[in-house]
């Protein structure tokens, strides 16, 4: 799957298979991984979001199934995305969030791009609004780190 990150973006990416016990069954996932790289003495950060979904009891793995398809065909039409990974929960814990979703982007402007883009709106308001129960989001940068503003 080459084409779907614009050149020269800092991003690996790789094709899985879904496999293991974390995978929807027939969705074939998606990794990226994103790097700093030291351009001379200018290390490049990224702006993460992160987000955690428990869905209603009344859901279904197919909605479940939906809600990542949808996320995950947000990629090639979604210019601001840099990295990103979406994976359904192992099931071993009932108390456990359904599904994660890790993204990064250049900064904030491009994450607000991102959820202001009608594609995102679509999914959000058509597959995940509809059996989501709770969800838990944050943004930071990679420069935020823990006792430091």
């Amino acid at each position: 799957m080459t084409g779907l990150i614009p050149s020269g973006s800092f991003v690996s990416l790789q094709d899985e298979p879904a496999t293991g016990s974390g995978s929807v069954r027939g969705v074939r996932q998606t990794r990226f991984s994103a790097q700093h790289l030291h351009t001379g003495a200018t290390l490049v950060t990224m702006f993460h979001h992160l987000a955690l979904f428990r869905f209603t009891p009344e859901s279904t793995t197919d909605q479940h199934r939906a809600a990542a398809e949808g996320l995950c065909a947000l990629v090639p039409t979604i210019p601001e995305i840099r990295s990103y990974d979406v994976r359904v929960d192992a099931g071993l814990s009932p108390d456990n969030a359904h599904m994660s979703l890790h993204a990064t982007f250049d900064d904030e402007a491009a994450w607000r791009a991102y959820s202001a883009h009608p594609d995102h709106v679509r999914v959000v308001d058509g597959r995940i609004k509809p059996i989501l129960e709770a969800a838990l989001r944050t943004q930071y940068t990679d420069d935020a780190k823990a006792g430091r503003p």
